[in-house]
């Protein structure tokens, strides 16, 4: 970061503003959990990335109910 320029500067300000909206969301991990149970979503968003025109993805995965990815 040397030399950083205006994209740098706005995702930093980007960054900020979802860390300052999001503070009150809280991930909980509950000990009576169901730990037997792996389960795992996905998503694909095709031709979503309007630079690239590559594919977005994104996916979760659950033990028990305890998101851990």
């Amino acid at each position: 970061m040397s030399t950083p320029r205006v994209p740098h500067y706005q995702a930093a300000l980007h960054l900020v503003r979802f860390l300052i909206h999001t503070s009150e969301i809280v991930l909980s991990y509950p000990a009576s959990s169901n730990i037997t149970l792996l389960r795992g979503y996905s998503d694909v968003d095709w031709d979503k990335c309007r630079f690239s025109r590559r594919f977005v993805t994104g996916y979760y995965v659950f033990l028990g109910d305890s998101l851990i990815s």
